[in-house]
């Protein structure tokens, strides 16, 4: 009975197989396309959260900006900062990074495709020049760009606001590197922020000072964004000469390097250079040999007050 049963339904297998397969094929593409209208759905609500003026979004605008005024990111003041902080921390939309592990299980080049899409929908350099434009309005998220100095996968990205922004994020910098609760990579990560800011962060050079006294652990760390940013050479001279004299040869070097920074100003270092002529390392004494030919060149014939006019542009060499 039950052989002649299946005998009978033997030429019907194939039928219900085939059924079978069929229904699978129609549940995987009505997965899919309910997967391409919840992406769409979602594209579109995230696009609609961006300010807007004028019936642009602020990415359009971003994205023109070479033909925009300032004024239009200014009118959206505040209300731009989240949708730029999230730029220059992940680069692509939101929505996009969600959607990103779906796309991963789909063929090969619809991968592809995605991925020139992210690349063309990287918004970090647009979000900076909106940061550069608005400038002190963009104190209430300068905290959390600090912070994502210490996070390496948002460290660059912070970077970039944060030069964007300019001299109203000198103080956050400044209390991240005296706090000592703080990680030493925050610390040394905005003390480099500190010094690419320039002369625009010329007030934090006394704190640096004071702060490389109390934590010599510091000095070296503390010697170029000093450099940097100092605008009163006279102010700073002592600074670089005291590090001259340290037990560090890394702060030795470091310090005879980038007094040249100051420019003419460096003619006060002279004497403490001159010394290091015979310092025990060799790295050291080259270095000194050179910055004192670099300040005899910037001195022109006014080098000969200061006892340079021997020095030429050839670096010493022990033999």
């Amino acid at each position: 009975m039950a052989d002649g049963r299946w005998q009978m339904a033997d030429g019907k297998v194939w039928g219900i197989v085939h059924h079978k397969a069929v229904s699978r094929r129609r549940v995987i593409l009505w997965a899919l396309g309910t997967c391409a209208v919840t992406m769409m759905a979602v594209c579109v609500l995230a696009y609609d959260r961006e300010p807007r003026y004028k019936g642009k979004s602020l990415s359009e605008w971003l994205r023109v900006y070479a033909a925009a005024p300032d004024n239009v990111i200014r009118h959206m003041g505040t209300n731009a900062l989240p949708f730029l902080l999230e730029a220059v921390r992940h680069g692509v939309p939101g929505w996009m990074r969600q959607v990103s592990p779906v796309i991963g299980r789909l063929p090969k080049p619809i991968q592809s495709k995605w991925a020139h899409m992210m690349a063309a929908r990287n918004r970090a350099s647009e979000a900076a020049v909106g940061l550069a434009i608005l400038g002190p309005v963009a104190v209430p998220i300068i905290p959390e760009l600090v912070a994502d100095l210490d996070n390496t996968r948002r460290q660059n990205g912070a970077i970039r606001a944060l030069e964007a922004i300019g001299r109203p994020a000198v103080p956050f910098l400044v209390a991240a590197i005296t706090n000592k609760a703080n990680s030493m990579n925050l610390r040394r990560a905005s003390l480099n922020q500190i010094g690419g800011l320039g002369h625009d962060a010329s007030e934090a050079v006394q704190v640096l000072m004071e702060c490389a006294q109390r934590e010599p652990e510091l000095l070296v760390d503390m010697i170029w964004p000093i450099a940097a940013t100092a605008t009163n050479a006279p102010l700073v001279i002592p600074f670089f000469t005291n590090a001259m004299q340290s037990a560090s040869v890394d702060a030795r070097y470091a310090a005879i390097l980038c007094v040249l920074h100051l420019g003419k100003g460096a003619r006060d270092a002279v004497p403490a250079l001159k010394i290091r002529l015979f310092d025990s390392n060799i790295r050291v004494r080259t270095q000194a040999t050179n910055s004192l030919n670099m300040i005899a060149l910037m001195l022109g014939p006014e080098a000969e007050d200061y006892g340079l006019s021997s020095f030429t542009t050839t670096p010493w060499t022990d033999q």
